[in-house]
């Protein structure tokens, strides 16, 4: 079977690879991997930590480009790869302009597809924007729907979805969580060029993340973040550290804001090691990162959700995520909340398998595998309840 995968973002990146690379070590597959070019800068060095190269770039990006030429040049650059590729299957992952453009080419093109990450919903078309509409736009396009959880599958199953070509398989960016942690166990190297990034702090002080990028409402969202960030670095107990996003934008209003705040250490876009060993030994995150909240549960770090709603509600109903919007005084309050009292603080911090367990490429290879034997039988990721 020849499979065909496509990526356009550095999240695409992290949540396909461990899957690709398992893909690459069976006899029975061929694989060819195609990029978009969306995110060209970020997704190549998620690739190379895992070993990865790409057969296929389409460069796809252009200064001031609108989603509409985006979707068009993915479109159109998809169709071109499929017909040199001649791919059996397609994988997309997520909800992206490259996933969506992707799988519309593969239906106009007969071939099967595979979603990766299916049935997030938050209820709202808007938000996040374009995402939510993107997913429910694949969804119908889809032969193979690999979901994480049961919400997310009966979320499908009111759409229409036939149940039998859903498979609860968990999220593979839990799969890449949990081998990126044991490599930087085991690579001493590794984790020392990880480590580096916190010889910038002094000790004894407890470690905040945080990474904002999402588009909606986000010179409020910004705003309101930078000022809650500039009075928790006012307290003196604790260091900042914050991924910027390379979208211009967002960078000039972070660093105008942020740039002289003692405590506050502005970086740029982090490679994914050094990401989940800032994770690892922060005390909690702030985010409007989707992934980032599966990664921190899993992690057992406490979580405040940049968003009014959230497609990963499961996080919120079990007591590891807290929507905090774009309200200033809520950002601040709630850091304080879980720095000032351990009960809470424990309470949040607990390792959940909510959205993974870290074997979900397995299950998805073994069901495609058994697609082409009649072999297959289902076994199913059963997620932790909240």
């Amino acid at each position: 079977m020849r499979i065909m995968s496509v990526i356009g973002t550095r999240p695409e990146a992290i949540k396909m690879a461990p899957l690709i690379a398992s893909i690459q070590t069976r006899a029975d597959f061929e694989h060819c991997l195609c990029l978009s070019g969306q995110h060209r800068d970020l997704v190549h060095p998620v690739l190379a930590q895992f070993g990865i190269s790409a057969d296929h770039d389409l460069e796809v990006m252009s200064a001031d480009q609108s989603l509409t030429s985006l979707g068009a040049a993915i479109l159109e650059g998809i169709g071109a790869m499929i017909q040199i590729e001649q791919p059996d299957w397609m994988i997309v992952q997520g909800d992206t302009s490259t996933s969506f453009a992707a799988a519309l080419a593969a239906f106009y093109a007969h071939i099967p597809l595979l979603h990766l990450e299916a049935g997030l919903r938050s209820g709202d078309r808007l938000d996040p924007w374009p995402e939510e509409s993107h997913r429910k736009m694949i969804a119908p396009l889809a032969h193979l729907h690999a979901v994480h959880t049961l919400a997310a599958q009966k979320n499908l199953e009111r759409e229409g979805i036939d149940p039998r070509s859903i498979l609860i398989s968990g999220n593979s960016g839990i799969d890449a969580v949990q081998q990126m942690c044991t490599r930087l166990d085991r690579d001493e190297a590794l984790a020392a060029q990880a480590q580096a990034l916190l010889r910038i702090m002094p000790q004894g002080r407890r470690l905040i993340y945080v990474t904002c990028h999402r588009r909606e409402k986000r010179w409020i969202r910004l705003k309101a973040l930078s000022r809650a960030l500039v009075r928790l670095a006012a307290r003196g107990d604790v260091e900042i550290i914050v991924s910027v996003h390379p979208s211009p934008e967002i960078d000039h209003l972070m660093r105008t804001s942020l740039a002289d705040v003692a405590h506050v250490h502005l970086l740029n876009p982090l490679d994914y090691a050094s990401s989940i060993h800032l994770l690892r030994q922060a005390h909690f995150v702030i985010s409007d990162s989707g992934g980032m909240q599966e990664e921190a549960p899993y992690l057992g770090k406490p979580i405040l959700v940049l968003r009014e709603s959230t497609e990963r509600q499961e996080a919120v109903d079990a007591g590891a995520a807290i929507l905090v919007g774009h309200s200033e005084q809520r950002i601040h309050a709630e850091a304080c909340r879980l720095l000032d009292h351990p009960a809470h603080y424990a309470g949040m911090a607990r390792r959940r398998t909510l959205f993974g367990d870290g074997h979900a490429s397995e299950r998805i290879i073994d069901r495609i595998a058994g697609m082409m034997t009649d072999a297959w039988v289902p076994e199913t990721y059963h997620a932790e309840s909240g």
